[in-house]
């Protein structure tokens, strides 16, 4: 529509903001498909034990419905940890080529396909050695991402 990137917000951050907007947006279908699956995991059993023990809205939330969606809870975050470091798509729609707005993901894009222009366009080796980077980059966030995960379920569900 010839219009320039700058409605986005200008600067740097501005874009950072409207990227995660539109992040945000994009993951809600499937992270609250995961959580409608949890739900219906829960037994109506459990909750009617609860009320007949005099437990309130609020007690059976906590007690019942919040430990377990843990599963359902450690499923989206894992999934959004790991989709959001390996999102460049969002930058390259909505920002183009800015510097200042580059994500690793992007990069590697940028870098192998030319996007860059000028004399450092098309380096293939360079964009290889960078997916490479970002590949162990989400490995190890993911290991720690889903440590965290397993110690959260040995302590709800305990």
């Amino acid at each position: 529509f010839g219009l320039e990137s700058e409605f986005l917000g200008g600067m740097p951050s501005g874009a950072f903001k409207w990227v995660i907007v539109v992040q945000i947006w994009a993951n809600v279908g499937v992270t609250m498909v995961i959580f409608l699956a949890g739900m219906q995991t829960i037994s109506e059993d459990l909750y009617e034990a609860a009320r007949i023990d005099g437990a309130g809205g609020w007690q059976l939330f906590k007690s019942i419905t919040w430990p377990q969606l843990t599963p359902a809870i450690n499923t989206n975050f894992l999934l959004n940890i790991i989709g959001s470091l390996q999102a460049w798509q969002l930058f390259l729609v909505l920002l183009g080529y800015r510097p200042g707005t580059q994500v690793l993901g992007y990069l590697v894009f940028a870098e192998g396909f030319g996007q860059t222009g000028g004399a450092s366009a098309f380096r293939q080796g360079f964009a290889a050695a960078a997916s490479i980077v970002l590949f162990f980059l989400v490995l190890i966030i993911g290991f720690a991402a889903n440590r965290y995960v397993n110690w959260r379920e040995q302590r709800y569900m305990a």
